[in-house]
């Protein structure tokens, strides 16, 4: 299964759509009953079906995966890289009510796992900025780009404290 999984992956990320979808088919059946197994490939599911047109497919597979993680009592940062992903494909959806409650979930969820990397989490506080510029909470977006733009520093990611830094001054020209 690990393998299929793998190889699914890797198809996905060479743009072989097709192949992939076959592939992460194949390993969800070989999962069997194990809901961390099933989680991990529908999440692999999800970002396949949030790179084409049908969105909700994607939204349906996290959706899934979600449930699972939790049900398997995932509380580590796959739970929250899940949540946040979700929240991701709900924001490029315009479905910003149920991005926003993913994403502070995210945030949330790495804040209480003690080993979360700190790029994850830089990422997800980097998503919900982005939610809170979308749905005009101007101030809490600023606050988290400045904390994004803190953490990428810290990391040595310049695309990332770029990025951060042209959102700050847009949203001081706002004012």
């Amino acid at each position: 299964m690990q393998e299929l999984l793998g190889r699914g992956v890797e198809a996905r990320r060479a743009g072989n759509l097709d192949q992939a979808l076959t592939l992460l088919t194949e390993a969800l059946q070989a999962a069997g009953e194990n809901r961390l197994l099933q989680a991990k490939v529908l999440r692999e599911l999800g970002e396949l079906a949030r790179n084409q047109p049908l969105r909700a497919d994607a939204i349906q597979y996290y959706l899934q995966a979600v449930a699972l993680l939790r049900e398997a009592g995932a509380g580590s940062s796959l739970l929250a890289d899940t949540v946040r992903h979700l929240g991701d494909v709900y924001t490029e959806a315009a479905q910003h009510e149920a991005a926003g409650e993913c994403l502070r979930e995210a945030v949330a969820l790495y804040a209480d796992y003690p080993g979360a990397p700190a790029l994850d989490v830089a990422n997800a506080q980097r998503s919900l900025a982005i939610h809170c510029e979308l749905t005009g909470a101007t101030a809490q977006a600023q606050e988290l780009w400045c904390g994004v733009r803190t953490q990428y520093a810290r990391l040595g990611i310049t695309a990332g404290v770029d990025e951060c830094t042209r959102r700050l001054q847009r949203l001081d020209a706002l004012r």
